[in-house]
């Protein structure tokens, strides 16, 4: 959908970006983790002088599988990319705010800066009070003008990569979007992004700044945790309106919210576009996710013998491992370490399952971002001069008699 980024909406076109993340209270349903995820496998980049072995040992993986001679085209590549994907979550994410603050929705409310609108009017119903995103859903889809008036056709070569697949088209080659799933999905993609923490708007906010960077310098490997404040009693109890037992408020800021670094956002954003790619039985279905991205290691690791994941080693700082049927592939330290464990799993996806993912080609796909294998010739062995040849089947002491003789 190659809906206007800069639209003026009915709440001006500057509110249609989101604004810098800040801590909301509706965000502290968030279970707190390790910083660092403990395995027995591998190298510990924690452990001091263990970095520099992991970067040998990463450099002679790579040698192995014969991507050194080609590493510098195929994680760029991988990065570009990755960007492309940034960019267009966020183009799409932009323009479908812009289009429904146009419907007269409040574009705080779709930035997920407030909870509530204090008022609706339904396209042919009538006005919601206090009304929330989900209630402006369900009340416009109940309705047929609602239907007409948040439905947009656009040219089905226009269509993003981020859109339902289950659009249909007509004679004139346009095909019919509805504006609400629209941003559901793009908002269900947030959500993904943002991991455990499910920090919406936090996730909305670092892929705007991440797509604003072509060269992605600005890629963060640690985990941004936050302080938030909790309205408690006396009696310790949580209250809303932050009254204790006795009449009196007081906060505490003892609840600390772990947010997802930019490393980690950027392969929740990859395995949340292959998630797309393959059949779904619903939107919260992950087909891709589950079957190659692991966070923590299970307690039975016999399971992993046949399997190809990649591996979430530590969160603060981010690090990641690629595991190739209970092998444990080190991954370069550092800002590149998403992108090459990236690379290296669409490898090993490539060579150890020809291509295929859930039983579907994507030979296509990785041999647009990893450039073929050119293997050195092999000198051949010189063949003696003829002059010698001669000389030795003249000294040989058999005759090769022929029948004219």
């Amino acid at each position: 959908v190659a809906l206007p980024s800069n639209t003026a909406g009915v709440f001006g076109p500057a509110l249609a970006t989101p604004a810098t993340y800040e801590v909301s209270s509706a965000e502290m349903a968030n279970r707190k983790k390790d910083a660092a995820v403990v395995l027995g496998l591998g190298f510990d980049v924690s452990q001091p002088g263990k970095a520099d072995a992991v970067e040998v040992a990463a450099a002679q993986l790579l040698k192995e599988q014969g991507l050194d001679r080609r590493l510098h085209q195929a994680a760029d590549n991988t990065k570009r990319f990755l960007q492309s994907l940034l960019e267009d979550w966020v183009r799409e994410y932009r323009g479908v705010v812009a289009a429904l603050a146009q419907r007269n929705v409040d574009p705080l409310l779709l930035n997920h800066s407030r909870l509530r609108q204090p008022c609706f009017k339904v396209p042919g119903g009538r006005a919601e009070l206090n009304v929330s995103m989900e209630g402006i859903i369900n009340a416009c889809n109940s309705h047929q003008a609602s239907l007409q008036a948040f439905t947009v056709f656009i040219d089905a070569s226009r269509v993003s990569k981020w859109a339902n697949r289950s659009t249909t088209g007509d004679l004139s080659g346009r095909v019919s979007l509805n504006l609400l799933d629209h941003y559901v999905n793009m908002v269900e993609i947030a959500r993904q992004v943002a991991g455990a923490s499910g920090s919406i708007a936090y996730a909305v906010s670092r892929l705007c700044v991440l797509a604003d960077d072509p060269s992605l310098r600005s890629l963060s490997l640690s985990s941004a945790t936050f302080a938030v404040a909790e309205s408690r009693g006396e009696d310790g109890a949580e209250n809303a309106s932050g009254l204790g037992a006795a009449g009196r408020k007081r906060r505490r800021l003892d609840t600390n919210l772990t947010l997802p670094s930019d490393a980690t956002i950027l392969v929740n954003l990859f395995c949340a576009y292959l998630d797309t790619q393959l059949p779904r039985s619903n939107r919260m279905d992950r087909p891709f996710t589950r079957r190659f991205l692991l966070e923590g290691m299970p307690p039975n690791t016999e399971i992993l013998n046949d399997q190809i994941m990649l591996l979430q080693w530590r969160q603060d700082p981010t690090h990641y491992k690629v595991i190739v049927r209970g092998t444990v592939w080190e991954v370069e330290p550092g800002r590149r370490n998403a992108v090459h464990a990236i690379m290296l799993l669409i490898h090993a996806i490539k060579r150890f399952k020809t291509g295929y993912i859930a039983g579907h080609n994507f030979n296509k796909f990785i041999d647009g971002i990893l450039p073929p294998i050119t293997k050195p010739k092999e000198e051949q062995p010189r063949s003696a001069p003829p002059v010698h040849r001669e000389r030795e089947s003249r000294s040989s002491p058999e005759r090769h008699v022929r029948f004219s003789d």
